[in-house]
């Protein structure tokens, strides 16, 4: 941990529904926690700097008694890497997306649900990146013309690529079990159901966030 403050960055896409309701939602955990020193920030990796939160996220957030109106969206910076302690996405893809760009963070970047039980999707992601690579080895090495007919017997039947296929429906079925979906286009109880969720994922978040934090106290101190 850095001195000083510890630094939690919550991520998504716009920073307009589910990481400006996780900021708000942990911020006033931390509070009740009283976890002084922790500092919860959000950011979008495709936002609209400057952009407000949507109505229905202002709506829900203030059912329940907090307040998302003077929220503007941030777009992921370098900088916001590079201070922050501990890094939460919504979804897998955005996790590999920003360690994708940004490979220095790895070890401090994990989807919110994948921190708050404890699961570590590393290697259903690495076996899910090796599969796509090979998807387009395969597509790259096909031949532009059909075979000859007297070559046709040397072309492969497609085996091998049916069962990688199966096997990258499945990693991404599992993977999907981690997520929270972005609600953008939904109606309110789209919205409450999503922050419900990410309410329930905090909580356990913060849980282990507390322990991590005493064990590196004591740590620290002996």
């Amino acid at each position: 941990m850095r001195a000083g403050a510890y630094r939690i960055l919550l991520v998504c896409t716009g920073n307009t529904c589910r990481s400006s309701m996780a900021q708000v939602l942990m911020r006033r955990l931390v509070q009740e926690r009283g976890m002084s020193g922790v500092e919860v920030s959000s950011a979008g990796l495709a936002a609209f700097e400057g952009a407000p939160a949507t109505p229905l996220a202002v709506q829900v957030m203030k059912d329940e008694g907090l307040d998302l109106a003077g929220h503007r969206a941030h777009r992921l910076a370098a900088t916001d890497v590079a201070r922050a302690d501990l890094i939460l996405t919504m979804t897998a893809d955005q996790k590999r997306a920003l360690l994708g760009q940004y490979p220095q963070a790895h070890g401090r970047v994990f989807v919110l649900l994948e921190y708050a039980e404890g699961k570590d999707l590393d290697p259903l992601l690495l076996r899910l990146h090796l599969l796509e690579q090979l998807e387009e080895a395969r597509h790259n090495q096909q031949p532009k013309q059909p075979p000859e007919p007297s070559r046709a017997r040397s072309v492969p039947d497609g085996g091998d690529d049916l069962a990688d296929e199966r096997e990258k429906l499945e990693l991404q079925t599992e993977l999907a079990a981690y997520e929270i979906e972005d609600p953008i286009g939904g109606d309110l109880e789209v919205y409450r159901d999503t922050a419900r969720k990410i309410r329930a994922a905090l909580e356990k978040a913060v849980d282990r966030l507390t322990r991590e934090l005493e064990q590196k106290g004591k740590e620290e101190s002996g």
